[in-house]
């Protein structure tokens, strides 16, 4: 029995010995290894290529650079059976996804579907047994116990003694045993014999000369089998997870809305902007201008107006500029100068014509403005007033009342009105059409004067100082001739639109 123990243990040997010397990866990874090189090369072409385009993140491109480099040293790595390779590998697709999630905003938007799949299809190629070696990947880098044949199993059986027994991790034979076996003399062989003869009988329930099974053959066999379907399934659920996630930038959801919203859709528009309120202020600054303003999306103005200003502690200039037109006739002094310095920091030429209104406004809503400087006003006015026709108009407002730190110029009154109008603004033609009908800061010219009065109802039909001033051009002549029909036709105008002194004038001449 001893001589057929040594025969079997030199096959063992030589069948351990042709493992090793050959190994091979098991499916199509042989192939696919090599292509993966030549992908993640590409894939760091295209990402050198394209960085250009990250402005908003430019570390986005070094970043999956760096993973194209990782995956392909995990590659060539296991190209040469080393385990390490697979971990590697393994990592530069965990990465990838994180990446993808993390700024699902910059990157291209299958980046997470593909680091899946790739993950998934390695993991699966990796499980396929190669017909020549009969292991499979992760067998062949031994990832997992190696996988013992029948026979092996019967020879390792037969030739463990009492003292040194193969243990139950399958630790194919102890190189001891072979030096014992080899340097056994012949009355050793007889006693090895006689005492290997109740561990033959135990082991024939079991053992079979052409079949052998063992109870740690199961285990080793599905455990690879048991993680690929285990990652698998997790890999899917993320999958299905991220297909039914609405994959829209924050930007792409924002524009959807006011598209919506424009459409007059409003409430599908209050949905869109819900997804991402708490994550992209202009949404919130936009939704709180809806509940705010329109009564149809079913929310209340104090919400609105908390929405409003908490995009304005971020810094926005659309919520901004809402609040201001909430706030502009109240007479809130403390607030309103609040909202107007936000602007002003934030930029555009809406913040210097804000301020100038605020510091050459005297009162509103029965309050007093406490900070009225004609000066401040003056200084932010004419940052802007050359195109602006506010700015123009108060101005020119300022320059023909005086006081508050500026001197009375009805001249500079009279140039301001005048680029007003030259802008189109109704007040400035007003207020250009009274400086020719009374000569301040001009010579006195009536069809000028005209002039102007007409230009402002043709740009305000609802213009009532226009229209009276053109009432009592016509009833005193003024480069028209007095007409009692056209005088009456304008001071109803007038007082139908609200002057009061066209209707004292219209009760007493009519």
């Amino acid at each position: 029995m001893l001589e057929k123990n040594i025969h079997g243990i030199s096959i063992l040997k030589q069948k351990i010995m042709e493992n090793k010397e050959k190994k091979e990866y098991g499916g199509c990874l042989s192939v696919l290894l090599p292509l993966w090189i030549i992908g993640q090369i590409l894939t760091i072409i295209y990402n050198l290529a394209f960085a250009g385009f990250y402005i908003d993140f430019p570390l986005i491109p070094i970043i999956l650079i760096g993973t194209n480099i990782i995956a392909l040293v995990g590659i060539i790595l296991l190209l040469q059976f080393k385990k390490i390779g697979f971990y590697i590998f393994i990592l530069s697709f965990v990465i990838t996804f994180l990446v993808g999630v993390f700024f699902f905003d910059y990157v291209n938007d299958h980046t997470i579907f593909r680091s899946i799949f790739g993950l998934g299809l390695f993991l699966l190629l990796m499980g396929f047994k190669n017909k020549e070696t009969k292991l499979n990947g992760y067998q062949t880098l031994g990832l997992f116990k190696s996988h013992i044949n029948t026979e092996e199993c019967a020879l390792k059986e037969k030739v463990t003694s009492d003292d040194e027994k193969v243990n139950t991790n399958n630790e194919i034979i102890d190189t001891d045993i072979i030096n014992k076996v080899e340097t056994t003399n012949e009355d050793n062989i007889r006693d090895i014999r006689f005492e290997d003869h109740n561990e033959e009988a135990k082991q024939d329930s079991i053992v079979d000369d052409n079949r052998v099974t063992t109870v740690d053959e199961v285990p080793h066999k599905k455990k690879f089998v048991y993680i690929t379907i285990s990652l698998l399934f997790i890999a899917s659920i993320i999958a299905l997870f991220l297909i039914l996630k609405d994959n829209r930038s924050n930007q792409d959801i924002y524009n959807d809305a006011k598209i919506l919203i424009d459409k007059k859709e409003y409430l599908e528009g209050v949905e869109e902007l819900n997804k991402i309120k708490d994550d992209y202020i202009p949404a919130k600054a936009l939704l709180g201008k809806l509940y705010y303003f329109n009564d149809t999306v079913g929310i209340d103005k104090e919400s609105g107006e908390a929405l409003l200003w908490e995009a304005f502690e971020a810094n926005d200039s659309n919520a901004c500029h809402t609040l201001w037109d909430i706030y502009h006739e109240t007479g809130e002094w403390d607030v309103l100068y609040k909202i107007g310095t936000k602007i002003i920091e934030l930029g555009g030429n809406r913040g210097p014509r804000i301020l100038a209104w605020l510091y050459f406004t005297d009162e509103l809503g029965g309050k007093k403005n406490d900070r009225i400087d004609y000066k401040k006003a003056e200084y932010y006015a004419l940052k802007v007033a050359k195109d602006d026709t506010y700015a123009s108009y108060y101005l020119g407002q300022m320059y023909s009342a005086g006081g508050h730190g500026i001197e009375k110029d009805d001249a500079k009154a009279f140039y301001w009105w005048n680029n007003g109008a030259r802008l189109g603004d109704t007040d400035c033609y007003d207020n250009l059409g009274w400086s020719y009908i009374y000569g301040n800061g001009v010579n006195q010219n009536f069809k000028k004067a005209y002039e102007s009065f007409k230009n402002a109802i043709n740009i305000d039909s609802t213009d009532a100082y226009a229209h009276y001033y053109m009432a009592l051009m016509f009833k005193n002549g003024l480069h028209v001739k007095a007409n009692r029909d056209s005088l009456k036709y304008y001071l109803k105008k007038a007082k139908d639109y609200g002057n009061e002194d066209a209707l004292i004038m219209y009760e007493n001449e009519f």
